[in-house]
């Protein structure tokens, strides 16, 4: 009975992983709004506790790798190589600016290096530990839930205090960032948990679009967990109205674009193209007369003025200006609307290659370099819409949203396998089998 009870107990001690990981993840995600209750509730100026809550997700599975004290071979795993390289570099290279260059303290370095080369220690952990594919589902699961049915419903709930004039968007930063928290002055939109419209946006409309893709899917591995998390239209709709009502146009039509893309690909219905008619009609007219915020009008005016805006959002400046290589204070070359690359035109785009590379790896898949399977159609589409995000707002380099792309990513190239009942239930068999 031995093997049988090593099962069992790995298994127990994996679903602890998978609980800790959704809430560590999940009080990132939403580290705005419960320090501003708790700070309201007790009294204490608790806020800045929210800065320091961001690593948390990464203290969870240090706490497992330092147990089970192993690291994979290189040899079999050189992404882990490859992380690990691009960890060094960002620590190194943020040492040497901050020693030629005095008007750059090292807490600012780490702070903009922290979500991209820093970050990576994150991915690094969760290689090493025992998560199967079905793992990663159920964490994502867990998490595109909550953000949508509570994360969703504050934003709609926000958005309805603007409209019915309860509170002003002075009101709702005040509360949030007590000073603390520098939040944009000009924004006059519902900022969501992530006290910003675009980024809650595309975070909305991403767990919308996984979510949605799960509910279409079908998969012939069944899994423990499917079973008991339905996927209910419920969530869907709350989740649509949510990245309407942030009024982000950027998060609005890649939302409308994934979500028809999808129907059109993965839906097996034989009334498809009667559906996705209808689901047109319906986004039409949630972009036209939806009141909070006048998306409709705003589209129009990018539409009548092409010729003003399309320059804004392409790069500018000649190639012999390309800011390879040091820190520039003033770079001659304009990334345009692409801000995901602001950093790096202003330190040197060599040095944040690697995270660039890891981060857009889900091309690979959808590409069809490497193969796809039935199990990555959501954490793909998922992918999808933060990297769709980069062309105005970046999203995914967000501290929480990157947690959440990075399980997608990592589910995306994870073999396929059965579920853990499954498997526990082989092995029970197997040793029945042996003990006859």
């Amino acid at each position: 009975m031995k093997p049988l009870k090593i099962t069992k107990d790995r298994r127990r001690k994996s679903n602890l992983l998978k609980k800790l990981l959704v809430i560590s993840i999940l009080l990132v995600l939403f580290r705005l709004p419960i320090f501003a209750v708790l700070s309201l509730v007790g009294g204490l100026n608790i806020r800045e506790l929210a800065k320091l809550i961001v690593i948390l997700p990464i203290l969870v599975p240090l706490f497992y790798l330092l147990r089970a004290g192993r690291v994979k071979s290189f040899d079999k795993y050189p992404v882990l190589l490859f992380i690990l390289f691009t960890i060094v570099v960002g620590i190194n290279y943020s040492l040497i600016l901050n020693i030629f260059y005095s008007e750059l303290p090292l807490t600012k370095n780490l702070r903009v290096f922290s979500i991209f080369h820093f970050f990576l220690i994150f991915p690094f952990f969760l290689v090493n530990l025992r998560l199967e594919k079905d793992d990663y589902r159920y964490i994502i699961d867990k998490i595109a839930s909550v953000v949508l049915n509570i994360g969703g419903l504050l934003i709609i709930f926000e958005g309805l205090g603007y409209y019915l004039g309860w509170f002003t968007p002075e009101d709702t930063r005040n509360f949030l960032s007590g000073g603390i928290y520098f939040l944009r002055t000009n924004e006059y939109r519902p900022i969501g948990i992530l006290a910003d419209a675009a980024a809650s946006g595309t975070l909305l409309a991403a767990c919308t679009a996984y979510y949605f893709v799960q509910k279409i899917s079908h998969f012939k591995i069944s899994s423990k967990h499917i079973q008991r998390l339905k996927y209910r239209w419920s969530t869907i709709i709350i989740g649509i109205i949510s990245v309407f009502v942030s009024g982000s146009l950027t998060a609005i039509l890649i939302l409308i674009i994934t979500i028809l893309l999808s129907m059109l690909i993965y839906s097996k219905s034989p009334l498809k193209a009667f559906y996705v008619s209808i689901a047109a009609i319906l986004f039409f007219v949630c972009f036209r007369f939806l009141p909070t915020f006048d998306i409709y009008n705003y589209f129009l005016n990018y539409l009548h003025n092409t010729d003003k805006y399309i320059p804004i959002f392409f790069p500018s400046s000649s190639w012999d200006n390309f800011p390879l290589w040091g820190y520039h204070t003033s770079p001659n070359w304009n990334t345009g609307e692409f801000h995901l690359f602001d950093y790096a035109v202003k330190y040197g785009f060599l040095i944040f290659l690697p995270c660039f590379i890891l981060m857009f790896s889900p091309l690979l898949k959808m590409t069809r370099l490497f193969p796809t399977s039935n199990q990555d159609k959501a954490p793909m589409i998922l992918c999808l819409v933060f990297l769709l995000a980069i062309v105005h707002y970046s999203g995914f380099e967000r501290w929480g949203n990157n947690y959440l792309y990075t399980l997608a990513v990592i589910m995306l190239f994870k073999k396929d396998t059965l579920s853990p009942t499954h498997i526990i239930a082989e092995k029970e068999a197997n040793h029945r089998k042996y003990i006859e």
